[in-house]
């Protein structure tokens, strides 16, 4: 709701996109399966709204956006409404206010050996998380496929053995082996898609999001050790969604055709619950008979 609001959709735009949003794999699978991303994906978004509306974030919003995982501060520089090339000695003052906001939260909140230790302890993370020893292809496998993944049912199934060493059966995402076609392409349509809707503010910072996904997936290798990145799908995957939308409002505006979204909406979310449901209801049938309490 925070992005349709944030996308200026009328009315029946923005059913659709609700519709769209809820009937992909990624949100499906958080609906049944309540993880940490839900309430950091809402922070981050709230912060993202407000940075697109140029509107001053309140420091509540804006501890708690950083608070819930360190990574949202990238978006810190971005909350200024000057720029720093036109400004920087406010920017700066913006920049120093934030800081405090920041530290006299964590020392309120008993966090000061976090903040002493936060260099040391990204890189204990990087290291156990990062996988050092997974090479920049793969990595880039890893992250077209878990483009198509957001979307659509990954390959998965029951295992005996998991990515961390435990011998419980589990259902466990299939080794990525190649470079994911589909995510591939959902990818180019989403830079055609920031080109083309660049006088938009919401376009710029979903393709700034795929930017740096990019580089924590790619480049730092963020969660490559467990091959999949499915757990971050709802962190990094929502700005596919909003610029796919963006991409076919364009067409449609452009052509002047005002059925043209609705029903290119209706048949994706009709594949997607078709594809989607089946494998929810496997995965779930597997967990009742192996965790029946």
């Amino acid at each position: 709701f925070i992005l349709a609001k944030m996308l200026h959709l009328t009315s029946k735009k923005r059913v659709c996109f609700v519709l769209l949003f809820f009937s992909n794999y990624t949100s499906l699978l958080s609906a049944i399966m309540m993880e940490q991303f839900v309430v950091t994906l809402f922070w981050l978004l709230l912060l993202l709204y407000n940075i697109a509306e140029k509107k001053q974030p309140n420091p509540f919003v804006l501890v708690a956006s950083g608070g819930v995982i360190v990574t949202n501060l990238v978006c810190v520089p971005l909350l200024s409404n000057h720029a720093f090339t036109r400004n920087y000695k406010v920017w700066i003052k913006d920049m120093c206010r934030y800081a405090c906001y920041f530290i006299v939260a964590w020392i309120g909140c008993g966090q000061i050996t976090t903040l002493l230790n936060f260099a040391l302890g990204v890189d204990v993370q990087l290291s156990h998380f990062g996988g050092a020893d997974v090479s920049l292809y793969e990595r880039i496998c890893q992250c077209t496929t878990f483009i198509k993944n957001y979307f659509l049912t990954p390959e998965a199934g029951p295992s005996n053995i998991t990515q961390i060493g435990c011998t419980w059966p589990s259902w466990q995402l299939t080794p990525v082996t190649g470079v994911n076609v589909v995510g591939v392409v959902i990818f180019i349509l989403a830079v055609l898609s920031v080109w083309i809707n660049r006088d938009k503010r919401s376009s710029l910072l979903a393709g700034g999001w795929i930017l740096f996904s990019v580089f924590a997936l790619c480049i730092l290798g963020w969660g490559s050790a467990e091959n999949g990145l499915i757990l971050y799908s709802l962190y990094f995957g929502w700005p596919f969604l909003t610029l796919l939308f963006q991409f076919v409002e364009k067409l449609e505006n452009r052509w002047h055709l005002q059925f043209v979204l609705p029903a290119v909406c209706i048949i994706c979310v009709i594949f997607s619950l078709i594809c989607n449901i089946p494998a929810l209801y496997e995965m779930i049938k597997f967990v009742a008979s192996i965790y029946p309490g």
